[in-house]
């Protein structure tokens, strides 16, 4: 027969164990708090304030102050132009990802220069003509 009270391998003293109904860890494990978005935003805007902070650099023998984000530019052309391989990457996936933007930024001012032309002819039409075009435009659709 046990004893109640003995205490030592797998048998805790009584003081020490879980109460009836009580949970082993009543407040739980923590939130990860890494991956809110919240969280991301703030890193992001935190980011982008230091890409934006003035450094002093000597070039050619001049002190000058530029921003953050252009000397990591400028540090990655001059390492690509010695054949520093990361750089050389580095520099021709932004050359693609700056043109892909610009051409999508293009893409996009061109749209809104075209729908500000549309709605200049629409409103110089009166309301028969209106009407004609809006059919001519519903049966093109249509086909």
């Amino acid at each position: 027969m046990k004893d109640k009270n003995k205490v030592g391998y797998c048998s805790p003293p009584k003081a020490s164990q879980f109460k009836k109904g009580q949970s082993g860890n009543p407040k739980g494990r923590p939130k990860d708090t890494s991956k809110s978005i919240d969280n991301i935003y703030d890193i992001a805007i935190l980011f982008l304030k230091e890409c934006e902070q003035e450094i002093l650099i000597n070039e050619r023998g001049e002190n000058r102050s530029i921003t953050v984000i252009n000397a990591v530019f400028k540090q990655a052309l001059a390492k690509a132009a010695k054949g520093d391989m990361r750089s050389i990457e580095f520099v021709s996936t932004m050359l693609s990802r700056s043109a892909q933007l610009k051409e999508a930024y293009d893409r996009r001012k061109l749209r809104v220069k075209a729908k500000r032309f549309q709605n200049e002819i629409i409103d110089q039409l009166n309301d028969e003509e209106f009407r004609e075009v809006y059919k001519a435009v519903k049966s093109f659709r249509e086909n």
